[in-house]
């Protein structure tokens, strides 16, 4: 009788299917027509946060590290959300006396900031991981 050890599956077979994906091509293919998706204003909240997100992605950034620092990533949120002017303005809507403090309009837009932020960190957290190599 021979034991056979749940570690000689080969590293080529994952054990265990992520979200029920074969493989990360697949996984990223779908989040990516997903992004497509996207309404138009999100669309152009996202070049921002891409760009900023390609200047986070090396060895050693604080974006895959296992806790992001929540003050920096706050910092980084606020960079976006004020280089998105273009989007602010095309979202108000025509009436004059419109109150963005009174409403908490601005508040809204930059949660949607954070959390396509964070939606996009993700991501890439899960794909640098995918590229790291196990032993």
């Amino acid at each position: 009788m021979t034991d056979v050890a749940p570690y000689h599956v080969p590293l080529a077979v994952p054990m265990m299917p992520l979200y029920g994906y074969d493989n990360c091509e697949d996984a990223s293919k779908d989040f990516g027509y997903m992004k497509h998706l996207y309404p138009e204003k999100a669309k152009k909240m996202m070049v921002l946060i891409e760009e900023e997100c390609d200047k986070l992605e090396y060895d050693g950034s604080c974006m895959f590290d296992e806790y992001p620092d929540r003050v920096y990533l706050g910092k980084l949120v606020d960079k976006i959300y004020n280089n998105l002017n273009s989007v602010k303005e095309s979202s108000l809507p025509d009436n004059s006396s419109y109150d963005n403090s009174a409403t908490g309009y601005d508040n809204w837009m930059r949660d949607m900031t954070e959390v396509l932020l964070y939606n996009e960190m993700l991501e890439r957290r899960k794909r640098y991981r995918g590229r790291k190599r196990w032993f």
